[in-house]
């Protein structure tokens, strides 16, 4: 059953996203806005939303574990749909006054199941495939891709949550209390800041970027390639960031 569309009430409960990178502004706030038109009309909760994304990337990360070329791209895709879709639950539950602690609570979660998920099953697709390996990658021993997978799971989670709990553990004014992701923890030694944001726009390792790499190295059947890429690069990152932030306790 649909529901009655207010076109103003839409529109102011869209989330500003000038703060995020450009893949992340352009491409997957345009998409989540553009199914959210769509799904205030229908009586979903926002929560339920989250639940259908989540289960989407699980979907995703199952098809890649296959190490199936073809399936690859499907499971790249649907990874894209589902992360742009948790753009769209912040809107429906703005747009039907349901913001909720639970809501929060369950995007969290489902984020943090998902992510390592990922990258451990396509470090096994690419274990268990016969392709996907390019040179000079291709005298590594399957188990390495799936160390990659799990060292790149972990670090993406340690590196979402360091920033939170070196706020929880400052002692004094709070000053990092207002941090926002790369730019309030590595951008901070970088007095040009507009210079450091448009570099990161072009940053492997952001988030929406890596995502939209997922459909890039699928295609060009070389998920061993980004395994690699980002198993170490998300390791040296993460390691970066609690380092930075150590020093500063």
């Amino acid at each position: 059953m649909s529901m009655a569309f207010d076109k103003e009430r839409f529109k102011n409960s869209i989330s500003d996203h000038s703060h995020e990178y450009f893949s992340g502004r352009y491409v997957f706030s345009n998409i989540g806005t553009f199914f959210a038109r769509f799904l205030v009309r229908l009586p979903i909760t926002p929560n339920q939303l989250t639940w259908f994304w989540g289960g989407l990337m699980v979907l995703s990360s199952l098809l890649f574990s296959t190490g199936k070329y073809e399936l690859g791209i499907i499971a790249a895709v649907i990874w894209i749909a589902a992360y742009a879709l948790d753009y769209s639950d912040g809107i429906i539950a703005r747009y039907k006054g349901l913001r909720s602690p639970r809501g929060a609570f369950l995007d969290m979660i489902v984020h943090r199941l998902t992510y390592p998920m990922l990258m451990f099953c396509i470090g096994y697709g690419v274990c268990v495939s016969a392709t996907g390996y390019y040179l000079p990658f291709d005298f590594l021993n399957g188990t390495v891709y799936i160390c990659l997978g799990l060292a790149s799971g972990v670090s993406m989670l340690l590196f979402m949550d360091a920033t939170p709990l070196y706020e929880k553990y400052k002692e004094g004014d709070g000053s990092f209390e207002d941090r926002k992701g790369s730019m309030g923890v590595e951008g901070k030694s970088f007095k040009n800041q507009n210079l450091f944001k448009k570099l990161m726009n072009f940053n492997p390792l952001v988030f929406t970027n890596m995502m939209l790499m997922l459909l890039v190295f699928a295609a060009l059947d070389a998920m061993s390639v980004f395994i690699i890429l980002y198993g170490l690069g998300y390791s040296l990152a993460t390691t970066g960031r609690i380092l930075l932030l150590y020093k500063d306790l």
